[in-house]
């Protein structure tokens, strides 16, 4: 009997760990360039498709024209992205302005139903510096921060044809109002969390130099 139950423990020991030695889905996924020379330009431009900021004490502000430009220098579990921003509300005065932050994609697995990969979103700024939305009268400050929402990114076309296509639909950004002025609806130094940043359909990212995919 004792023998049997040595027998049992070192078959436990053994599943335990080989549970521990298996690799994870996220193990390994990267964004890189097919073309295997680096650094490479990436450059991804959404036409009529731009950012939609919604804010529940405004609604739904959007700039028509959003162009992403940022550099891959190795092979990396991030891609940081620098927004700029153009053709926005007339109407609201919205601007929005990076100063050197970046949109950063850390992609981290792979959802096999949808056929794409993951990727958390996040904000990634300068020491002591902030992405700056102005609507109306109001001062909205954007910090870093990571993890915010999951996106999805697809791989598309192979070898240094590939690229990638992105669809953001970010909710519960963390921000702060400066600077309110008459008729703004957040009171000044007062923070939230509850904007989403989305774009109504796929944007593409390339890299035309030696193109563009994530790998597991």
């Amino acid at each position: 009997m004792a023998s049997k139950l040595r027998i049992i423990g070192l078959v436990w020991l053994v599943i335990c760990a080989s549970a521990v030695l298996a690799p994870s889905t996220a193990s390994g996924v990267a964004v890189y360039s097919p073309g295997g020379t680096y650094p490479v330009g990436v450059e991804g431009t959404a036409q009529n498709i731009g950012e939609h900021f919604f804010f529940p004490k405004m609604g739904t502000l959007a700039c028509e024209t959003s162009h992403y430009s940022g550099e891959l220098k190795e092979e990396s579990t991030s891609l940081d992205l620098t927004p700029v921003h153009t053709n926005c509300g007339s109407f609201s005065g919205l601007s929005v302005q990076h100063n050197e932050c970046k949109y950063r994609l850390d992609v981290n697995g792979h959802d096999a139903a949808l056929s794409a990969y993951t990727a958390n979103f996040g904000v990634a700024c300068p020491s002591g510096k902030s992405m700056t939305i102005k609507i109306f009268t109001c001062v909205l400050h954007v910090p870093s921060q990571s993890g915010v929402a999951r996106t999805w990114i697809t791989n598309m076309g192979s070898g240094v044809q590939a690229d990638l296509t992105v669809k953001l639909e970010v909710q519960g950004i963390t921000y702060e109002a400066t600077d309110a002025k008459f008729a703004c609806p957040y009171e000044g130094n007062a923070h939230w969390a509850d904007l989403n940043i989305t774009t109504s359909h796929y944007l593409t990212l390339q890299a035309p130099s030696g193109g563009l995919a994530v790998k597991t």
